[in-house]
């Protein structure tokens, strides 16, 4: 099942951002995946075309794409979340389950679980990024990122 989902979330290749916008590639993304899991998926996810460039828009893509894969794969959770919303000069995205959790403290740990990439995507997209976590309660990531509002 494992292999099967993340065949599932691999097989939307950037052409879609291109095709749906981002904020419908990552519906499509969290629904399809959903299909294959228990876990009960609450999507939260605001209109963001055009807002940033291409390069970022897929660095985005890949950071809710490896935070999907990281709750089917360890999080042994019930239920979880994926919002992106706008606030002030920055837009949220947030990773949410209510799964075993893990020591965030530890960097092994963070690396461990795939974070890794998460973090670098998050550097190149000159964000800010809090992982709260501790075993037996969830996880919980909140990543800034910064953008230009065209409109003033």
């Amino acid at each position: 099942m494992l292999a099967h989902t993340r065949d599932i979330a691999y097989s939307l290749i950037p052409v879609h951002l291109e095709r749906l916008g981002l904020s419908e590639t990552l519906s499509e993304l969290i629904t399809r995946a959903s299909k294959t899991t228990n876990i009960q998926f609450i999507l939260d996810i605001e209109t963001v075309e055009n807002i940033f460039p291409v390069e970022k828009e897929l660095t985005i893509y890949r950071i809710v794409q490896e935070g999907l894969n990281n709750i089917l794969k360890h999080s042994e959770a019930s239920n979880a979340s994926i919002t992106l919303s706008r606030k002030k000069k920055v837009y949220l995205l947030e990773i949410d389950d209510d799964g075993i959790g893990f020591n965030a403290k530890s960097l092994s740990a963070m690396y461990g679980f795939g974070l890794a990439n998460i973090v670098n995507r998050v550097n190149l997209l000159n964000g800010k990024l809090k992982i709260v976590s501790e075993p037996g309660k969830g996880t919980n990531i909140k990543i800034y990122i910064p953008y230009e509002d065209k409109n003033g």
